[in-house]
């Protein structure tokens, strides 16, 4: 299989990293981007054996020849014998978040599929992190239905905080008319979201979750808190609290057979299906 022609992002080139030295500086990114333990760190020697295999593993360049982010992915199959892409790790150095770097990763991840007759992506991320939930809902066009309580376990590093490692899964059709638009550039905002979202978990003046309201019908919203993180870092028990409130209500939602579909004002939107 051809590798995919680099693509120009504003002074970044986005392309396949295809050196020991390449893969060994996406160790550096890891450890600055997440704060973890280097027992959490791919080592580039198993990176090399992944993009080896037939992987997905592609960075952004700088125009110093400087990689400032990457992106991992590994070949996968469901039960069912479904093949798809498992998005692993998209990370890029702090200081070069603003240029939009994570999202035109994801594209050229997307075009890398597209060219192998892979047509579904799915990756994890954390339910509390408004961020990450903003980039795959409303940037890239994903949507949820399952929901894995601590799903790694403890992870060694600050990053974590002691905090249950709840993920929700993002799927994410390569070729659904929502993410086709997104990837031309156009605002697919469907589904639409009109004033009859009722709030399922909301935000206290203090800061902290609510009581979850689990007897509601239609569309729901379910509030974030405005940084995870730093909550992690400053207030762990309140940092608690919101994953344990995230955590019942959006369960039992899609538990009902709802799907978060949209992120907006600082919450998600779960539609029923």
């Amino acid at each position: 299989m051809p590798s995919l022609e680099p693509v120009q992002h504003g002074a970044y080139t986005l392309r396949d990293l295809n050196t020991p030295a390449e893969r060994r500086e996406c160790e550096r990114i890891t450890r600055r981007c997440w704060g973890v333990d280097d027992l959490e760190i791919i080592p580039a020697s198993a990176l090399t054996a992944l993009q080896h295999g037939g992987n997905f593993l592609a960075g952004a360049v700088d125009a110093n020849n400087h990689i400032v982010g990457y992106a991992l992915g590994f070949l996968s199959r469901k039960g069912n014998g479904f093949a798809y892409l498992h998005s692993h790790q998209l990370a890029v150095m702090p200081e070069h978040r603003s240029y939009g770097l994570g999202r035109a990763l994801k594209w050229y991840q997307r075009d890398w599929c597209l060219m192998r007759g892979i047509d579904h992506v799915e990756w994890t991320f954390d339910p509390a992190q408004a961020p990450n939930a903003n980039l795959n809902l409303e940037h890239l066009g994903a949507h949820v239905r399952h929901y894995e309580p601590d799903f790694y376990g403890e992870l060694a590093g600050a990053l974590a905080g002691s905090v249950a490692t709840d993920r929700l899964v993002a799927e994410w059709p390569l070729e659904d008319e929502r993410v086709v638009t997104k990837a031309r550039g156009g605002q697919h905002d469907q589904p639409a979201v009109g004033h009859e979202v009722r709030p399922a978990l909301a935000a206290r003046q203090d800061g902290l979750p609510g009581e979850p309201e689990l007897n509601l019908n239609g569309a729901v919203r379910v509030a974030l808190p405005e940084s995870f993180t730093n909550l992690i870092r400053d207030d762990l028990e309140a940092a608690r609290a919101w994953r344990e409130a995230i955590r019942a209500t959006l369960t039992h939602y899609l538990a009902r057979g709802y799907i978060i579909r949209r992120y907006l004002a600082g919450g998600y939107v779960l539609f029923p299906h």
